[in-house]
């Protein structure tokens, strides 16, 4: 019978190493910037290693090293440029931490990182040792080593090349020191040694991401003064740290990679063993691979903070090695993650059939293997539907799912899911899993068919029979829907829109018992009886500038607009009192709380699911600007004006459009889209047909100026520094007040008006509501 991979590998291990009765295993991440989740695959992968031979009586040390001897060379996005370049290429260690009450740079990433190791059951000095590189290297660990590699240049660079056709030239030595002068080692070029000192350069060429400083020196390369490449210190770290176990990424291990020239320097220069390896794959982000060092990915805290622990490593582990893990929050990934994991448990206690890696894969989940306990398990998405209803006692419908009451164990697991439950609705549940109560009778109640009404009152008189639960409600009602003449679609979507206001929703008789009967009774009642009231005339909006019309208004009653027309600007590439400006607003705002909480932005959203467009595609301008800063990138540089109002975007959340007024023929109109109309955007090569119904500004000629209501502008309207005379805008929503865009829009118009200078010639609002 196959075994669980992590017991086969462990299997393996032993068999590698007859009679030996303890290992060192060892791992390492360089602390270049916040670490991102992907980087705890290795850190599981190695620690669960370490514990099934702990389980099988051997003494295993698992270190795990900290790397801050490696130069800074690359600028994560999320610091400030200013005070880091100055910084590149000197170790990490040396580099001043980007927040106070840190030794280093290299300690404050590295502080983040471990404490989600030891969150996730690995502590240190129990499951888990951390050590420094520097301290490594200072301590005269690697001395010999240094020395040996020193002493065959010609090998190294022989192995080099005949392993990854990487050609070093003649004088390469594979070594760099830390420059006396600057303290940088990433740009240093050892050129001679004499067997004891080393003659070296600080080149100000040598790299692109740092410059040198010149200085010609002789130092001794040994106790932290000398810094190998990777490839050869990986190999002397195996050896100086007689390693028995390490594994590696899949981008170490392809053919000519780092693992390949580790192991050759080895066998052929270091005379020592090679660690048996463990390959492993990447762990994706939404199918992408990350970086620290570029800011790319979910960090490692993020997502520890997201889940529980023990959720995490069945992740990590729940595919062997050589296979990839792909998670991404959105979607249904965290519904079906804890569905997977409850399985795997109820498989463990035997309350479910299953196999036997299903329990080895629980065991190895949990933070204290040795005693774990049994505990309810209310599924995931069942506590975030019970997270939606008003008034509900979510601990007393727990009960019921369990059928009895619930042990502390028990409510702490509840708890857990609550809290998750709830940020995984507001933060990154589909649609299909959220819904909201509506208090006020829904609009589209008033188009139920008669079939519907019908169905609507009976489910209402079999409510008023008796108190039901879930299962045996769903059934009743089950059984009502065959003897109407409704088809399932369309007898339970009458259910969904009386209450939710739209087609779909949770199980129909979970969602029912969970409700107030009172509430739900009188609502179908109501369905079934009120008739559609007469509806009201909207006209459209006429003014000198700006049109909307009354098929736009019908849709989206609730649009406040304000704009002006500037002319005779002076517009540049860039401006230092602009950059200022940016920094200072900016500076100011928390733009992942903003995406997270911002009525304004969802609303944004919520327009373009009403006219057709999916809005994680083509995203509202506001909702793409601060995703952008939110993901700790810059704010796009185009001119001073454009960045005046892209300011103003971040910081109110309202959309803003300004467009050369010299090629305009007013009134604009706000409107929808009809087929054959076409646009060409400021990326588009040529002009592409626009969707039917999707909202537009159009002026009297036709030429459409902005598509997607804010998605993007025209090319043949946009801003330059050539451009005199303009016309803005700044377009709210139903969560934005008219004064609040007012607001917004003095503010964009002062800006404009102090940094371009130019004439205000009129303005325009409208109050649409």
């Amino acid at each position: 019978m196959a075994m669980f991979w992590v017991d086969q590998i462990t299997e393996e291990i032993v068999k590698a190493f007859p009679g030996k009765k303890s290992f060192l295993i060892r791992d390492e991440k360089t602390l270049s910037g916040r670490v991102h989740v992907g980087s705890l695959r290795g850190v599981v992968i190695h620690g669960v290693i370490a514990q099934a031979l702990r389980e099988r009586g051997f003494t295993v040390r698992y270190i795990f090293e900290l790397n801050d001897a490696d130069p800074m060379d690359g600028m994560p996005v999320y610091l400030d440029k200013e005070k880091f370049l100055p910084h590149m290429g000197k170790p990490l260690k040396d580099i001043p931490s980007p927040q106070p009450g840190f030794k280093n740079y290299a300690e404050y990433f590295g502080e983040e990182f471990t404490g989600v190791i030891e969150k996730m059951g690995f502590r240190a000095g129990k499951e888990i040792e951390f050590v420094r590189a520097s301290d490594l290297y200072a301590k005269g660990i690697y001395n010999e080593w240094i020395d040996k590699v020193l002493a065959h240049p010609d090998q190294v660079r022989r192995i080099y090349k005949e392993v990854s056709g990487s050609e070093k030239e003649e004088e390469w030595n594979p070594l760099q020191v830390v420059c006396e002068k600057c303290g940088k080692v990433g740009t240093t070029t050892v050129t001679g040694f004499d067997g004891k000192m080393v003659d070296y350069v600080c080149d100000p060429a040598k790299v692109k991401w740092a410059v040198g400083c010149g200085h010609r020196g002789r130092i001794s390369p040994y106790n932290g003064r000398g810094k190998l490449p990777w490839k050869v210190e990986w190999a002397v770290k195996w050896n100086g740290n007689h390693v028995d176990v390490e594994g590696s990424g899949k981008d170490h291990n392809a053919a000519g990679g780092s693992h390949d020239v580790a192991t050759r320097i080895v066998k052929e220069v270091l005379g020592g063993q090679v660690p048996f390896n463990i390959p492993y794959e990447f762990l994706l982000f939404g199918g992408a691979k990350m970086s620290s060092s570029k800011g790319q990915g979910a960090t490692a805290k993020e997502v520890s903070d997201l889940i529980p622990p023990e959720l995490l490593r069945y992740l990590m582990i729940s595919k062997q090695p050589n296979q990839q893990v792909d998670f991404n929050p959105e979607g249904e990934t965290i519904p079906r993650l804890y569905d997977k994991h409850d399985s795997a448990a109820r498989i463990y206690f035997g309350h479910e059939e299953g196999a036997e890696d299903m329990k080895r894969l629980y065991h190895f989940s949990q933070l204290d293997s040795a005693h774990v306990r049994e505990m309810f398990l209310p599924r995931f998405s069942r506590i975030a539907f019970l997270l939606q209803i008003p008034h509900v006692d979510i601990v007393k419908e727990t009960e019921k799912l369990k059928g009895g009451a619930l042990t502390a164990d028990d409510i702490t697991e509840l708890e857990s899911r609550k809290a998750l439950g709830g940020i995984w609705l507001r933060d990154y549940a589909p649609d299909v899993f959220k819904f909201e109560i509506q208090s006020a009778f829904p609009e589209r109640a008033y188009d139920l068919t008669e079939d519907q009404k019908t169905f609507l009152n009976d489910i209402a008189n079999l409510l008023a029979q008796k108190d039901w639960q879930g299962e045996e409600l769903h059934s009743a009602i089950h059984a009502l829907r065959k003897k109407s003449p409704l088809q399932p679609v369309d007898a339970f979507s009458a259910v969904y829109i009386a209450l939710l206001g739209r087609t779909s929703g949770p199980q129909a008789g979970w969602f029912l018992e969970a409700l107030e009967k009172s509430f739900v009774i009188e609502r179908f009642r109501e369905a079934a009886t009120r008739q559609k009231p007469a509806e009201k005339i909207i006209q459209p909006i006429k003014t000198k500038y700006l049109e909307i019309t009354a098929e736009f208004r019908k849709s989206f009653p609730s649009t406040p607009i304000c704009g002006a027309i500037i002319k005779n600007l002076k517009i540049e590439k860039t401006n230092p009192a602009v950059e200022e400006l940016k920094k200072r607003e900016l500076s100011l705002l928390d733009f992942e709380k903003i995406k997270k909480t911002s009525e304004i932005l969802d609303e944004y959203k919520a327009m373009y699911k009403l006219f057709g467009v999916d809005p994680t595609k083509r995203k509202p301008s506001p909702v793409a600007l601060v995703d952008r800063l939110a993901k700790g990138k810059d704010l796009y540089t185009v001119n001073t004006l454009v960045d005046l109002y892209n300011l103003a975007v971040l910081k109110y959340q309202i959309s803003s459009g300004a467009f050369n007024l010299d090629v305009l023929q007013f009134p604009v109109v706000l409107r929808f889209a009809q087929k054959g109309e076409v646009f060409q955007g400021l990326d588009d090569d040529k002009p592409k047909p626009l969707d039917a119904g999707e909202a537009i500004y159009a002026d009297q000629r036709g030429l459409v100026i902005a598509r997607d209501f804010n998605y993007r502008d025209s090319l043949k309207t946009a801003i330059t520094e050539d451009t005199k005379n303009i016309f803005i805008f700044l377009d709210g929503n139903a969560k934005t007040s008219f004064d609040f865009v007012q607001k917004a829009f003095d503010e964009t118009v002062g800006w404009i008006l102090k940094f371009c200078g130019g004439t205000l010639e009129d303005t325009f609002q409208v109050q649409s509501h």
